[in-house]
Order: C-alpha cells, then sequence, then structure tokens
C-alpha cells in the first residue's frame, strides 16, 4: 500500500498517534550491545556489519499483534 500525503493526514488521528507513541515509549526495552561482523574484502581493508537488535520486555502472549521485535543494521566499508 502508498499512500501520498494527504492519505496519510487523513488517515492519521494526532490523539491517536500521540497515546501511541507515548506506549511504546514508556516500555521497558531489551536492547543488547550491537553486534560486530567483519566481512573480508579482496584487496581492501575489511568491512563491517553492525547488527543492532531491541524488543519489548513483558509483552502479553495474548496479543500477538503486541510483540515487537525490530534491528537496525549497518555496513562500514572503507
Amino acid at each position: 500500500m502508498i499512500l501520498n500525503a494527504e492519505q496519510v493526514i487523513k488517515a492519521l488521528l494526532w490523539s491517536a498517534l500521540v497515546d501511541a507513541l507515548s506506549d511504546i515509549f514508556t516500555r521497558s526495552v531489551q536492547s543488547p550491545v550491537r553486534h560486530h561482523l567483519h566481512l573480508p574484502v579482496p584487496r581492501d581493508p575489511e568491512a563491517t556489519l553492525l547488527l543492532m537488535p531491541a524488543w519489548l520486555e513483558g509483552v502479553s502472549n495474548e496479543d500477538p499483534a503486541a510483540a515487537i521485535l525490530a534491528y537496525e543494521h549497518c555496513t562500514e566499508e572503507p
């Protein structure tokens, strides 16, 4: 689904957005130290892949939609 700016504004209620952000940013988040994976690059110094996972602590099994797992990844190359 692709929405243009007008459709997003029409569909997004600010009060619901504020409530959702307040809920998500006040929960206990588990975020371990990022993983560094070193990747060989022929004829160059090695590259690095960074993996940064995070998930919400104490999410109820009764509401699978509330289970949130996210990760960020980044590559550093010479």
